[in-house]
């Protein structure tokens, strides 16, 4: 049950989403309703020694 990142095309509203695999429902924006959304690429997190959530190294300056 991985949490996705997204972003209206109507509303340019960006949010986040617990998608479920077995859920048949489009995603909608929870500002405007609008179905238009897209999946935004994400940093990946993990939890390090000293139990602090970190994005991992690299992603913050984007991809090549």
């Amino acid at each position: 049950m991985p949490i996705y990142e997204f972003k209206c095309q109507a509303c340019d509203h960006c949010f986040e989403k617990l998608v479920f695999v077995s859920e048949d429902e489009p995603v909608r924006c929870p500002k405007c309703n609008n179905a238009d959304v897209k999946k935004q690429v994400s940093c990946a997190s993990f939890i390090g020694a000293s139990g602090l959530s970190r994005c991992a190294p690299g992603s913050r300056k984007g991809f090549s």
